[in-house]
């Protein structure tokens, strides 16, 4: 419907006010997928009504009374924050701009210490070329100031060099099998038949159950994810291309996320999936086998067994990766089976 210009006019005080429908609002949260607003579209939304009224007031006073502006322009659009936004994916910008200022940087300055030098003038070079010279060491970092990574997969050639591993291992004494949580978590993905947390974890179990079947023990660590972490760049890279949604897992019936790597582009998310986990490995453990769960709690240094006499100390740790705790579990269990328990 076209209105008028003389229509405005005639009667402005209808557009004085901006009626909106009210909604319920728990903590910014979708209520039947149970995703957590960011902060940004928590403020965007509740904050709707008064962005409205102030985008009319500016309509009438700049178009109807200082005519500043010609009536029928295009209106500007707002660009606000609501729950769709929660799926959008922000690349990161292309580096390479940064990186070839700060390469000509470095080299216009070094060309101006050559020529100082070259002028006589009193340049102590083997004092400054003491120094980094950029922004940051290249030898860790790269010019944007990531820090570089490896590649760990190389160290299971050199571990395994000479070394003959057998693709099976005939159990005859007491054995313990020691599980990397997060791994596995990888490794299933998203079953295609499993649509609630509480189902995802009772598939979680029953896979760990299976695998450990001929072990008398079974160990479950998890990784540690924290606020400050030097892992914070990788994870960075991994999930470049995703949207990381925040999902509470209030209950067991709380409906999987439809984008897996989404979910998991989160530490909170996953943060908050190991502590499920974890919970339920302990309360479904089956009676005739030790379970022992550690990293996933949330307490870092926090580890449960189903043995109630068995004693964890020696468990306890504040390693913030799943594998370097296999390595703690593995040296445990050699001293327990060489009898010494304490």
């Amino acid at each position: 419907m076209n209105t008028s210009h003389a229509d405005f006019l005639e009667c402005p005080e209808k557009y004085d006010t901006v009626s909106h429908p009210v909604m319920a609002w728990n903590a910014g949260i979708v209520s039947w997928t149970r995703d957590m607003a960011t902060a940004d579209i928590e403020k965007s939304l509740l904050n709707a009504m008064q962005l409205g009224q102030k985008q009319l007031e500016t309509f009438v006073k700049e178009r109807l009374a200082d005519e500043k502006v010609d009536f029928r322009d295009p209106l500007p659009t707002s660009k606000a924050l609501t729950f769709a936004s929660l799926y959008d994916v922000h690349l990161r910008p292309n580096t390479s701009k940064g990186k070839m200022e700060i390469l000509k940087a470095d080299r216009n300055f070094t060309q101006r210490l050559m020529m100082a030098y070259k002028a006589g003038r009193p340049v102590e070079l083997n004092n400054i070329l003491n120094h980094e010279l950029m922004k940051v060491p290249v030898s860790i970092a790269d010019t944007s100031g990531t820090l570089r990574t490896g590649t760990k997969s190389i160290l299971f050639d050199v571990l395994t060099k000479d070394v003959s591993c057998p693709s099976e291992i005939t159990i005859s004494a007491p054995a313990c099998l020691i599980i990397d949580g997060q791994a596995m978590i990888m490794s299933l993905g998203k079953p295609s038949d499993v649509n609630t947390f509480g189902k995802y974890a009772y598939m979680f179990v029953k896979h760990i159950v299976k695998q450990g079947e001929a072990y008398d023990r079974i160990d479950v660590t998890f990784d540690r994810y924290r606020d400050l972490s030097i892992k914070a760049d990788t994870r960075a890279k991994r999930t470049k291309k995703s949207r990381p949604i925040r999902r509470l897992i209030e209950d067991q019936n709380v409906p999987l996320p439809s984008k897996w790597t989404d979910f998991l582009a989160s530490t909170d998310n996953k943060r908050d999936l190991c502590l499920f986990l974890s919970n339920a490995i302990i309360a479904a453990a089956p009676s005739k086998k030790t379970i022992v769960v550690g990293g996933g709690f949330v307490s870092e240094t926090e580890v449960r067994s189903t043995d109630a006499n068995m004693n964890t100390d020696l468990l306890e740790s504040t390693h913030e990766e799943a594998d370097t705790r296999v390595v703690l579990h593995y040296s445990q269990q050699c001293t327990y089976h060489s009898g010494d328990s304490s």
